[in-house]
Formats: structure tokens, C-alpha cells, sequence
């Protein structure tokens, strides 16, 4: 060969690096690449078959990722495709091989393609892809005969291999940054979701309050009321609570649960009938006005044993599982809702004969974020079954198939747990009437309140901000007419809750102090803070708050 020639050639073979090295920095996909980079091999050296196999770690091999041929039959017959992996010996060869070097080898060892010899296949030259001590996959080219390499030749090979293991690399790090931001992105969502539920939280507990604190009066001090009217009234009360515990765990999907002391022994037969109810509005109300029949059946066992759960998340889960079920019918259909004991597990079943979904709906409904409903979706519900589940050592499986129907099984562990206490139905009597000082920024929570701590017997002075009830405190303090209890809302403009508490233990530290949060950190178990003596949650129970009238109040000091 000629100077001149050997000058065009290296000339070609530096082009064809700084090609592939362009190709690399401007972030061109991965196959692409490979792709063209076959296709020059293929135009210089003239092999019938070549290709990339990559390594596949959750394979355990290396897999065919880009092939090569000018006999498509060749391929076939050597059963290389994409997507499939390198025989077992083919690994073991490759991997002994030293990486930045050019190997070819003689026929005996293309024993690793069975049918090597057969097709015609005598030599093959293979290019170990690495990146520093991470072997990544490896260049192959089979020849007919045994070929020689031109002088610079096997060094251009080398450093052709370097670049595309440079460019394995890159793209194995591009995809994994690239899942790391979606990661994140999604990490951002659901933490801005979490900031917006705890700003609206407190709002929309003190919407509850007068619904969850008036239907309590009701059913524990109207003694006329008819069955129909108290159940409305439970149903009531029990929706409110539902929402004042969403609201609450909106930021913890997955958050696993850690006190089994939480649990409760769950009367599932009416449980069941609480979600037909809470959710009649969505499967019969709505499908009828527009001339639709959306059947929602019923069956529990009478002796199926209690569930040990948290009864508002179960409840909601149900319900979202329900709704999710009635979307699925817009021509009308049948619902069933089932519970039935499979040992180790109390099993509840959501069945509908829905449009149902094909595999990938099925392997992603249960992401955050992911909905098939468009702009009527949130993509939240059924990540919101899951994180119950979760909490609650449970599993969700899913049967569905398109046109077919949609089932979601919540399978529960079994577990046991003491009797259901019964619960106090009206206040006690004989409680100590107490002077209380009640502060609250919401005029309908401040005027609920007031009227039934008066109801229970108790002497309430009512105030709207924090300013005003600590100056009130302390003017009357002064004249020697105390509170034997102070009740502060935690949210209020100017002085907070946790203010007012520090002023009244400066002013009386032996006035006790009970702060009322809709904020999930303090009101579920959170630390609690200084000055306060109890937390109790918005809409406060009214069993709670009297039990806690009786334990803390005493006479001003």
C-alpha cells in the first residue's frame, strides 16, 4: 500500500472517530449510533453480519441491541435478533477477552453461535465495549474467511470501541439522570400537593365543624328523632369525619403505618352499607338523570369476623374504588361490592362490568398522577387505595381486561383485636359547670362552639382573634374573675394559637390550655408544643374535648 493511500485511509478512519465523537456530544440516540456505525464497519471491512450486544443486568447476560446484514437469512439462521440474549458461552468468551484490544478469532471458537459453521461463518473480530473497568457489551463481526487488518487498522478498531463504549456510557447515565428528574418531579408534585392540602386544610375543617359538631348534638340530644333522620344524621357526621381525616393524609400515599395500636375492629357489613350510602349519589342519583341504571349489589357473610383497620381510610378507599367503577360504565351496569374471609385474609372485592383496561392501564393505575380520564381525572384515587393498603400490611390485585369488566380485591391480614368499645351516646352528666375562655377567627366555628359548651352547662366567653382573648384573659384575671380553661384555635392572623397558649401560662401558669389544629403534623401524634397541655383536632369531637374538660380543668390560679 502506497503512502498516499495509507495517508486517505488513516484520513477516513480520524474522520470517521470525530463523526462518532460529534454523534456522542451531540446526544444523538444511542441505536442511531450504533446503527451507523455498523453500517461503516460494514462498508470497510465487508462483513455479511455484525452488531452490538449490550450486558443486561437484571438478565444476567448479554443481549442482542443492534445487528448488521447483508443476508437477512443469515441472522435468522444464527437465531440473533434484538432484544435476545448472547448464548451462555458466549459470555463466558467475551468476558475473558482484554478490553481496548482487537481479538479475532478462529473457527473453533465460533462454537459460541451453534450454526456458525454451518452458514458459512470462519472468523469473527470482537471489540470488548468498556468504560474504564465496566465491561458494557461488545462489537462482533463475522466473516466468511479470515481477514487481515491493514497496518493502524486494529488501532482505529480500538478506538472506535472506546468512543461507542463512551457512548453506552453516556446513555446509560442520560437514562438513569433522566429517571432520576421524573423521580424528582414527581417527589415535587406530591410534596407541592402536600403543601396545598395543609394550606387548605384548616379552612375546610372549619367548614366541618358546625356539620360534624351540629349532627352530633342532634343525634346525642333529640330524643324524637326517626330512624331515617338519625341515620341521615350518622351519615352526616361519619362524612365529615371521612373528609377531616382525607384531608389530612393527603400528603402520605405511601407513608407505611407503624402504630398498630390505630387499628380498630371494623364491623364490615356496616362499613359496606356506610360506602353504598356515601356514594348512592354518584351510582343511582346521577346515571338516572340521564336515563341510565347503574346496579350496585351487596354481599356480605352475617358471621364474617371484624377487620382490623383504621375504619375512614378503608371507607375511602372503598369509595374511590366505587366511583372509579361507576366511571367505567357510561352506558349503565352492575356494580358488586363483596367481602368474604380467604385465610390468612379477609378479602373486599370491587367488581364491575365496566370497559375495563388493557396490560399497560393495569400496570400503571396504580402511579400517582396517571389517569385515563383526562381532565376529569387526578390520577390520585387508586394511589391513594394503595397507600391504605400499604399502611395496613395489605395487598391490591387487579383482574381486567378491555370490554370485560374491571375486579380489585383488597386483601386484608387478619388480625385480633379486643371488642368494639361502646361508645358514649350523650354527654356525661354531672361534669362541673367551668368558666372557658374560647378563641377562634371563624365566626361559625366560634358561634358552634360557644353554643354547645353552653349546652353542656358551662359559662363561655367568645372571642375572634388571639389579641383580643389574651386581653380579655388578663383583664379579667385582674378583677379576680379567672378560667379555669383556655381553648384556642392554632391558625389566626397576628397571634396564633401557640402565642395565645405562651401569653395565658405567663399571665396563670396553672390555667391549662387546649389548642385545636386542623393541622395533621400536631393533631395525629405530632409533637406537642410548648404551653399546650392538650391538642385535639379540628372539628373537635365533643366526647374528646369533655374528656379533656375533665381531666385538665381546675380552678385559676
Amino acid at each position: 500500500m502506497n503512502l498516499k493511500h495509507r495517508l486517505e485511509q488513516h484520513a477516513r478512519w480520524i474522520g470517521a472517530l470525530a463523526e462518532l465523537s460529534s454523534s456522542i456530544a451531540g446526544e444523538k440516540d444511542l441505536r442511531d449510533i450504533l446503527e451507523e456505525t455498523l453500517r461503516g464497519l460494514a462498508a470497510s471491512l465487508g462483513f455479511p453480519l455484525g452488531g452490538v450486544s449490550l450486558v443486561d443486568g437484571q438478565k444476567g447476560a448479554e443481549v442482542v441491541s443492534c445487528l448488521h446484514t447483508s443476508d437477512p437469512q443469515l441472522a435468522s439462521w444464527l437465531e440473533l435478533e434484538g432484544g435476545t440474549a448472547m448464548p451462555a458461552a458466549w459470555s463466558r468468551r467475551v468476558l475473558s477477552l482484554p478490553a481496548g484490544q482487537v481479538t479475532q478469532l478462529a473457527t473453533v471458537d465460533l462454537e459460541v453461535f451453534s450454526k456458525a459453521k454451518v452458514a458459512g461463518l470462519n472468523c469473527a473480530v470482537l471489540l470488548p465495549l468498556a468504560a474504564g473497568p465496566e465491561r458494557l457489551g461488545t462489537l462482533f463481526m463475522l466473516f466468511r474467511e479470515p481477514i487481515s487488518l491493514e497496518p493502524g487498522q486494529g488501532g482505529f478498531l480500538a478506538a472506535l470501541a472506546a468512543q461507542l463504549g463512551l457512548a453506552v456510557r453516556q446513555w446509560d447515565l442520560r437514562r438513569e439522570l433522566q429517571a432520576s428528574r421524573q423521580t424528582m418531579m414527581e417527589q415535587e408534585r406530591l410534596n407541592a400537593m402536600g403543601q396545598m392540602a395543609s394550606g387548605i386544610v384548616h379552612d375546610i375543617n372549619n367548614t366541618l365543624a358546625p356539620i360534624a359538631l351540629y349532627s352530633a348534638a342532634l343525634l346525642e340530644g333529640e330524643s324524637g328523632l326517626s330512624e331515617r333522620a338519625r341515620g341521615y344524621l350518622q351519615t352526616i357526621r361519619q362524612a365529615a369525619r371521612d373528609m377531616e381525616a382525607t384531608t389530612s393524609r393527603m400528603r402520605e400515599f405511601y407513608r407505611k403505618r407503624e402504630e398498630s395500636a390505630a387499628l380498630q375492629p371494623i364491623d364490615l357489613r356496616e362499613l359496606l352499607g356506610q360506602v353504598v350510602e356515601l356514594t348512592r349519589p354518584r351510582w343511582a342519583d346521577m346515571p338516572n338523570r340521564h336515563g341510565l341504571v347503574v346496579d350496585l349489589g351487596l354481599e356480605v357473610p352475617e358471621a364474617i369476623p371484624p377487620l382490623a383497620g383504621v375504619p375512614g381510610e378503608i371507607r375511602e378507599a372503598l369509595m374511590n374504588l366505587v366511583f372509579n367503577a361507576v366511571d367505567a360504565l357510561p352506558q349503565g351496569g352492575s356494580i358488586r361490592l363483596r367481602a368474604a374471609v380467604q385465610e390468612p385474609f379477609l378479602v373486599i372485592e370491587v367488581a364491575d362490568t365496566g370497559l375495563g383496561m388493557d396490560e399497560e392501564q393495569k400496570a400503571r393505575c396504580l402511579e400517582p398522577f396517571y389517569t385515563t380520564k383526562g381532565a376529569n381525572g387526578t390520577g390520585l384515587g387508586l394511589a391513594m387505595v394503595y397507600g391504605v393498603m400499604q399502611r395496613h400490611g395489605g395487598d391490591i390485585r387487579i383482574e381486567s381486561s378491555p370490554g370485560r369488566g374491571t375486579t380489585v380485591r383488597l386483601l386484608f391480614p387478619r388480625r385480633s383485636l379486643p371488642p368494639v368499645p361502646e361508645a358514649a351516646s350523650r354527654a356525661p352528666a354531672g361534669q362541673e359547670a367551668l368558666r372557658i375562655l374560647f378563641i377562634d377567627d371563624e365566626p361559625m366555628v366560634l358561634s358552634t362552639m360557644q353554643e354547645l359548651l353552653r349546652a353542656g352547662g358551662h359559662l363561655v366567653t367568645g372571642l375572634p382573634s388571639g389579641e383580643d382573648g389574651v386581653r380579655r384573659f388578663r383583664a379579667d384575671q385582674a378583677v379576680g374573675r379567672g378560667y379555669d380553661v383556655v381553648i384556642t384555635d392554632l391558625s389566626m392572623p397576628n397571634m396564633d394559637g401557640i402565642q395565645v397558649a405562651r401569653e395565658i401560662k405567663r399571665a396563670s401558669p396553672r390555667t391549662p390550655v387546649i389548642l385545636l389544629s386542623g393541622w395533621g403534623s400536631l393533631s395525629d401524634g405530632g409533637e406537642k408544643p410548648e404551653w399546650v397541655d392538650q391538642v385535639i383536632s379540628k372539628p373537635p369531637d365533643m366526647n374528646d374535648l369533655r374528656a379533656a374538660l375533665r381531666r385538665l380543668a381546675a380552678p385559676a390560679g
